[in-house]
């Protein structure tokens, strides 16, 4: 009974490192990761579902709601970072427009220590239009279009 113990406690922690593991890697990487973490999930779920109904239920059971808490809760507060500096690099050219009546040509001209991992910035032809683009996840990007002042947020297909 210590041996199940003992690998559950193991299958539910590489788990819980790969969901945050999947953040660092390059995307093919990252797909081969979702797809260990989906199944160590599914894993841990059906362990408690049969702790659930066995007879001798055990509160350790429901530890299996551990990699999908921690995957879901290190997801959320990655997109909140990155979203808030994005938002940050907004002000920041925004009060440049203010000051030098157009958009930057590129974000040297901003001099801006904000730094997003995909990152693209683009103007139109007269720079009073702008874009910036950058990657929330492997799988995601989020964006900003200063014509309709509007946040956006494209997938792996779009």
């Amino acid at each position: 009974m210590q041996r199940i113990k003992f690998k559950m406690f193991l299958i539910i922690l590489i788990a819980v490192l790969l969901g945050i593991a999947i953040h660092f890697t390059n995307p093919v990487t990252a797909i081969l990761l979702l797809i260990i973490w989906i199944a160590a999930t599914i894993f841990s779920i059906a362990a408690i579902l049969i702790g659930l109904f066995s007879k001798k239920f055990r509160f350790w059971y429901l530890i299996g709601f551990l990699p999908f808490l921690v995957g879901y809760g290190f997801e959320t507060g990655v997109r909140n970072y990155k979203h808030n500096a994005a938002m940050k690099l907004n002000i920041q050219i925004e009060r440049y427009k203010i000051v030098y009546g157009k958009y930057p040509k590129n974000l040297i001209d901003l001099n801006s220590k904000i730094e997003l991992r995909g990152l693209t910035y683009s103007t139109n032809k007269d720079f009073t239009n702008y874009r910036i683009e950058y990657l929330m996840d492997q799988f995601n990007r989020e964006y900003f279009d200063s014509e309709s002042k509007s946040w956006g947020t494209l997938g792996w297909n779009d």
